[in-house]
């Protein structure tokens, strides 16, 4: 019985015998059309050219002096000669996207992340074979096909799971009957409810899900005082050992509570202008957004506490550009958990985003999924409209008061008669109306 799993006994034999039949092949197209030009006492040389020629040959020019075809019937015979069992169209695919020496396996760069960006646009996310065609990177249509779903696709959900969402796949993997059968029975149904949940999700993105103690949603106060209690127990470390009594909870979970909710729970200080000082300089040493190195040179605040001061100061007007590098990279780079040698390494910084302002004073992306990124920035510039209208407000009753030379404004008291007598005359007529 032919089994789906290749040995390194196979792949040897499948190269070694697909390059003898290369080579044959090639030595009876090249000689039969030499000798169709040659006289009968020069076939001997023009063979012995041929076949030095043929020998030169790798087996990757091989593949491309015959157009990239062979004859596989021929090749699976003499696998199955040599104890192998495998037909034309399994050493066919296993060659082409496996095997061949000229396919490029290395990591993906920013020039190739690019330009498979553009083709997958310029196609519209099919024609995969074009796509690879196109983008001459040596590389197999499945393996691009591959890496744009993984680390480039825009339409891709990201790590973080809804609660409906949750309770709606965990419905669809009882239907599957995956929590019983394990995990090898449940990664064959990976796909199957990654289509039924819709666009945005991936089969890899589900196997994470598949523990039946996992829970969904924030920390209760139960669970945050039970961790109080054991970090008391057993100190800060180790964390696996924490996290073996929070059923539902991984260590990362554990840590991350931990450190947001517990160690800085006591913390009353308050920013001053040294903090503040610091914060810019650091953050224009580190960048904006590596918020865990900044937070190793101000002890004692949160990761979220350092953003949110970030914002509020907002040095040499780097937070509005940090929250449109966001809104950037929301839509260009999926941020998805995953093994970190295919995570892209395009950054924000290498796209531009449209931005269109609205009525008022807002800026939009047409989007509202990335326009909450852009809610400081609006937040700012309608502040500052209104410190602008109450300045303007401030500055009309000087406006109209009509200065010469030599000339000063009435002072306030010398309006109030002309109020007075405003009223004086109004209450006259009035009287009148009654008389």
């Amino acid at each position: 019985k032919e089994s789906n799993v290749w040995k390194q006994a196979e792949d040897n034999a499948l190269l070694t015998i697909l390059e003898i039949r290369l080579r044959e092949e090639a030595f009876q197209a090249m000689y039969q059309e030499r000798s169709a030009q040659t006289s009968p006492a020069e076939r001997q040389r023009a063979f012995d050219e041929v076949l030095a020629e043929v020998r030169a040959m790798s087996l990757s020019e091989l593949w491309d002096q015959q157009d990239f075809r062979v004859d596989w019937t021929c090749i699976s015979a003499r696998m199955l000669a040599e104890g192998h069992s495998r037909d034309p169209k399994a050493c066919f695919l296993r060659f082409v996207l496996k095997v061949d020496p000229s396919l490029c396996r290395g990591p993906f760069t920013k020039a190739e992340d690019k330009a498979l960006l553009q083709l997958a646009t310029e196609y519209e996310g099919f024609h995969w074979d074009d796509v690879a065609d196109a983008a001459r990177s040596r590389r197999t249509s499945f393996r691009i096909f591959a890496r744009y779903q993984r680390a480039l696709n825009p339409r891709i959900r990201r790590s973080e799971w809804p609660i409906e969402e949750a309770h709606r796949f965990f419905k669809l993997a009882r239907e599957f009957e995956m929590r019983n059968e394990g995990r090898r029975k449940g990664r064959a149904y990976t796909t199957a409810v990654a289509v039924r949940l819709g666009d945005g999700r991936l089969g890899c993105q589900l196997l994470g899900k598949l523990r039946p103690t996992v829970r969904i949603g924030p920390w209760t106060m139960g669970e945050g005082r039970k961790l109080e209690l054991l970090m008391a127990v057993y100190g800060q470390r180790p964390w696996q050992a924490l996290a073996r009594h929070l059923p539902g909870r991984s260590v990362l979970e554990v840590i991350h509570h931990a450190k947001e909710a517990l160690f800085f729970a006591e913390n009353d200080r308050q920013w001053g202008e040294d903090d503040d000082r610091l914060l810019a300089e650091l953050v224009a040493r580190e960048g904006a957004g590596n918020w865990t190195t900044v937070q190793r040179r101000l002890p004692g605040w949160r990761t979220k506490d350092i953003s949110a001061r970030f914002h509020i100061v907002n040095p040499a007007r780097m937070s509005d550009v940090y929250s449109v590098l966001l809104a950037t990279r929301r839509k260009m780079i999926p941020r998805r958990s995953g093994v970190r040698s295919r995570r892209t390494d395009l950054l924000a910084s290498d796209f531009s985003i449209r931005l269109y302002a609205t009525d008022g004073s807002d800026i939009t992306t047409g989007d509202a999924s990335l326009d909450r990124h852009l809610t400081k920035i609006n937040m700012r510039r309608r502040r500052s409209q209104l410190v602008g209208k109450s300045r303007e407000k401030d500055a009309e009753p000087l406006a109209d008061v009509p200065l010469r030379n030599g000339t000063t404004p009435l002072p306030d008291s010398a309006a109030k008669p002309t109020r007075r007598r405003l009223r004086t005359k109004t209450s006259e007529a009035h009287r009148g109306a009654q008389r």
